[in-house]
This record gives C-alpha cells, structure tokens and sequence, in this order.
C-alpha cells in the first residue's frame, strides 16, 4: 500500500499495521547517522512502514465517549496554538527579503480543512495564531506568555528560530507545552519538561552526518578552520562540530567565532579581512562555515581571495538570501559545499506537498502555488509558506488521532511512538518512535552551481541516504 493516501486523512488510511512499502528519496533538513553516512547506503525508493508486530491502527472512536481530557482539550475541541516568525517586521528592518505569502490565512485554511474532514477522533481544532520578531527575545517571550498562559493551548506548531531561539525555553520549560517545531539543539532540547517533535534531525546528529560525509569526499584533508557565529552559533562549534571532528581524528587549525551583530555587514566584512590574514598565515585550504550570517563570510573570504574549499554546515543560510538581500553575483558562491535535502524542484514536486497546496487552491484558487523556481524576486512563495504548516499538522493529526477518545500528554506521545517510518511534506523519508522526536532522516551533499536557474542553487553530488538508527 503506498503512502501518498490524502495528507490530513484518518490514520486508518495511515496504515500503520501494512508490511514494508515504498518511500521517494528523502529531503529536508535531514540528519543521518555515522554508519550510514560512511558506508553510503542509499535511501530506499520507496516509504517504508514500520515492522513490527506491535504496530496498530488507530482505535474506532465514538464521539458519545469524548471528554475534557487534557487542558486546551474538551469533548468537542482541539486548542492549537500557532507560532511563526514575523517575516514583514524583518522586511521591514531589512533583515529579510523572504516573502511567505499570508502565513496567518493559510493556517486558517488547513485547519478549516481537517474540520471539514471530521476534525480529529470528531474533535474540531482552535487555533489560536501568534507571532514574532526572531531577532528580538522579548517579542518571542511576550508571544510565548500570550500561548501558554492568556490562553488554554494543548500544544504548540511552530518554530523559534533566529537570535530568539532561547525563548524556545519559554515554551518547553518555564510555562511548559507541547510543541512540534524548531530544531533540538543540545543547550535546548535536554530542559523540554514536555514532549516536543522537529520536523529537522537534531543538530548534532546532523552536523555529524555531514562531517562523515565529507570526509568521504576527501574534503576534509587539508589544514582545517571553522567560522561561526558568536551570538548563535558558537556553542554549536563547540559542542559539536569540534568534538566530532576530534573523535573522527581530524585536527583543526584555527577556530573562528564572529562577533558582529547580524546585519552589520560592513563590520564582519572588516572582521572577516583580519580573519583572512590569519588563515594565510595558518596555510588554511579548508573553511568549516557553520553558517548564520556567516554566509556572507563565505563572500567576503571569496572577494578577499581565499581559494580553497568552504564547506557549510547547513544549506538554509547560504541560498536564502542570494539574489535578494545579498546582491552579489551568485557566482561568488561558486563551488562551495553544503548538506542538503531535496532540491527547490524535487521538493516542490514532491507528492505530498502537492496534496498539502491543493488544499490551499481548492479554497483560494485565485493564488495557486507556483514553483518556487519561477517566483520573482519579492513576490509571495507560497509553497514556502504552506509546506511547514502541512508539515506540523500532519505530525499532530497522526499522533493525535492515535492517541483516541483520552487526548493528553501522555496518549499523544504513545501516538508518536506508533508513527515509526512515514513521510511528510517534501520530506519523503522521516521516522518517530520511542526515543526520537527529530523526524527527518535523509541527507546528501550538494555543490553550489550559480548557473542553475535565476540565483544558482545547490547540486546534489548523488542520492539521498537514508539516516535512520
């Protein structure tokens, strides 16, 4: 039985309790481990459905039997919190130049569109939508406040990301709530006093994976820096590239840390300058960039002459902003390497992210979603609005549908551990269960190519490869 049945549909058509199927090659921010990542294993052509003989289906639910069983959960309703980041307050700060489209009314249309399907176990779902500055910790804070104590939500979609990405503590420790979103980090994700899902593989099972998969490339056998950002990704160099790089018996030369506040380009460029004598000095060939706003770094190394490689440590940073904020010519990026999931076309085509923007032209068909390879430069990318939501409610319908007539903490978190392998939303390959809330499990290196499309994109150098432990 294929897995590409209607995206928000009952999970008996989920089919949890079927053998084996087929999955597409994976995408997302995807993670992997370090066996599969060294010896290459390829990712399964089609989703797999997990095994064994414990797997069920959802219980039958009569909606007589439904009870207020959980805060933020009644016999008749489902409250939901929403959390995005407040992209026009950074268009307006000149941050960002990434346009979503109506974040707020496409939630609105996907919830309206599990109500009109039954809702879940018969329970209509509330939303109850918020938003932030990601560069400010207290617009994060007063939304978090907002959520979880001016209002009875059972759990939170959405992500807190940016210089904010502490408050994700607001949320999951000091006013405790469920959450699907965001990213588990090692200074965050171990203080969760509740369940909380991510879509992307946690942070240091993914940089791990990355690193293993250079070093099969032979990109790591040079004299070795690192590059970070000081106010959000220090601790990341810290804890994790370096140590994994140490077990893999690699030496590293110089370790680089920016303390330019985000946005100053001319300042980290000037940073950057007196870094770059150093790197001449220390005969560095090899630049681990873990990314932030150190993707302009790789640039200014570029424009300051530095020819050796530069290898990224995540994708997002180094293409979202070329052809927009950064006006350089693409090719600057040239050859620089990067992990990465689906390409901007594979993702966009993916099945079921086509079901997830049918949803949204069934009930505004006078703005279809187009491919985002053919938006201009400004304009609204709907599928870049839409995937993230379809991707959450997926996660919370599953799970929750699972969970059946007694929704709480406890019963939904039983229904992540029944999902085992399924696939989301441009992410074709992913997996939850006991012990794993980071679902994504697919990853690849790719190459920056400026000659692909308007802005250059990054090249896959082969398949995806299938991550799961």
């Amino acid at each position: 039985m294929k897995r590409f049945g209607w995206l928000f549909a009952v999970l008996t058509v989920f089919a949890l309790v079927a053998a084996s199927c087929g999955d597409d090659d994976d995408g997302g921010d995807a993670s992997a481990d370090t066996t599969a990542a060294t010896e290459g294993t390829a990712a399964p052509e089609t989703t797999a459905e997990p095994d064994g003989e414990d797997d069920a289906a959802p219980p039958e639910v009569d909606p007589a039997d439904l009870f207020a069983s959980a805060p933020g959960v009644t016999a008749d309703t489902i409250t939901v919190g929403v959390i995005t980041p407040d992209l026009v307050d950074l268009f307006d700060l000149g941050l960002t130049d990434i346009n979503n489209g109506p974040v707020e009314e496409m939630w609105e249309v996907l919830f309206a569109d599990i109500n009109d399907r039954g809702g879940i176990n018969g329970r209509q779902l509330e939303m109850v939508y918020d938003k932030y500055n990601p560069v400010l910790n207290q617009s994060a804070d007063d939304a978090c406040l907002r959520l979880t104590q001016d209002n009875e939500v059972f759990i939170i979609l959405g992500a807190i990301a940016g210089p904010a990405i502490d408050s994700v503590l607001c949320f999951v420790e000091q006013n405790p709530t469920m959450m699907i979103g965001g990213t588990h980090t090692e200074a965050h994700y171990p203080r969760s006093k509740v369940p909380w899902v991510a879509v992307g593989a946690q942070v240091q099972r993914r940089h791990t994976a990355t690193l293993e998969m250079y070093d099969e490339l032979g990109l790591l056998d040079g004299r070795i820096a690192t590059y970070d950002d000081s106010s959000e990704h220090e601790s990341v160099t810290e804890d994790v590239v370096l140590p994994a790089l140490d077990e893999m018996g690699i030496e590293v030369v110089e370790s680089f840390s920016s303390t330019i506040p985000q946005g100053d380009e001319v300042a980290l460029q000037a940073q950057a300058e007196t870094y770059y004598e150093v790197m001449k000095d220390e005969d560095i060939d090899t630049v681990i960039i873990v990314q932030s706003q150190i993707a302009f770094g790789i640039a200014h190394l570029r424009e300051l002459g530095f020819e050796g490689e530069i290898l990224a440590i995540d994708s997002g940073s180094l293409t979202n902003t070329i052809g927009g904020l950064d006006e350089r010519d693409p090719a600057t990026y040239e050859g620089t390497y990067s992990p990465m999931g689906l390409t901007r076309q594979e993702a966009y085509d993916d099945e079921l992210a086509q079901a997830c923007f049918a949803i949204w032209e069934e009930a505004r068909p006078d703005q279809p979603v187009i491919n985002p390879l053919e938006v201009p430069n400004r304009e609204p990318n709907l599928a870049g609005g839409l995937t993230a939501p379809c991707q959450y409610l997926q996660i919370f319908t599953e799970a929750a549908t699972f969970a059946g007539v007694d929704l709480n903490e406890e019963t939904l978190v039983a229904g992540y551990d029944q999902i085992g392998e399924f696939s989301l939303a441009s992410v074709p390959l992913a997996s939850l269960g006991p012990d794993k809330y980071d679902a994504s499990d697919g990853l690849r290196v790719g190459v920056f190519d400026s000659t692909i499309g308007v802005d250059g994109a990054l090249d896959p150098l082969g398949e995806l490869i299938s991550i799961a432990e």
